[in-house]
Parts: structure tokens; sequence; C-alpha cells
């Protein structure tokens, strides 16, 4: 826990951990969030954070675009982008490389930005009439 909230930070986001499903609900749906990690181990979630996983995918579409989602388990490869996709979420990262967890999430970021600056890029200029 201690490494992923200093990895958090050390990203420029202000971690707030939740320990339930419900907390991260609650919290989820109350303000917005840059960075969400989802834990596949969570003692109330016998699906590995899929309802978690679930609730975000449910918000609406702005908001959830505005999030990046790494879901973090120790039966995903890391950034498998089949899995992730299957699973709701922008990256998948195997507990097995938590040492690389910076590195890791600061690249899936960083493809996430580009593609969404040509998305934002396209979406103003059809709303502007170009």
């Amino acid at each position: 826990a201690a490494l992923l909230v200093d990895t958090v930070k050390a990203l420029g986001y202000e971690p707030e951990h939740v320990g339930d499903v419900e907390s991260a609900k609650r919290s989820l749906g109350a303000r917005e969030f840059g960075l969400v990690t989802v834990d596949g181990h969570l003692v109330d979630d016998e699906e590995g954070g899929i309802k978690i996983l679930d609730f975000i995918n449910r918000l609406p579409g702005p908001r959830r675009r505005s999030m990046y989602v790494a879901y973090i388990s120790a039966n995903l490869k890391t950034m498998d982008t089949g899995s992730a996709f299957i699973h709701g979420a922008n990256l998948t990262v195997n507990k097995g490389d938590a040492q690389r967890l910076e590195e890791i999430l600061a690249k899936g970021i960083q493809e996430r930005d580009e593609l969404y600056r040509v998305f934002d890029e396209v979406t103003a200029r059809v709303h502007c009439g170009e």
C-alpha cells in the first residue's frame, strides 16, 4: 500500500485509500479522480474488484474518460490490452511488477493522453463546424 501511495504522489495525483466496495463507490460518486487503481483482491468483493470497475464504467462517458483506471491483480498480465478492455480498465498491472508501477502507469497515462489529445481536437472541430 505504501508503494502505491508513493507512486500515485510521484505521478502528481493525491491518493485516497478505500478498503471496501461501498466506500469506493461513495468516493467515486462524490468527486472526480484523474487516476484510479483497483485492487483485484478486496475482502468484500469475491469478484476481485469487478464491482468497482462496473461502477466506474457506468459513470457518464465524459467523466469515465477523464479517469485513468488501472486494474492491479496477481492474476493478470501487465499491460495486457485485451484483459484491460474486458475488465473495463485502461491498464492491467500484475502485482509481481509492483516495483515498476510508476514506470508502467506513467507510460499508460502518456499513451492515453496522446490518444485523447487527438480525440479532443477532432471533437472540438466537429462542434465548431470545421
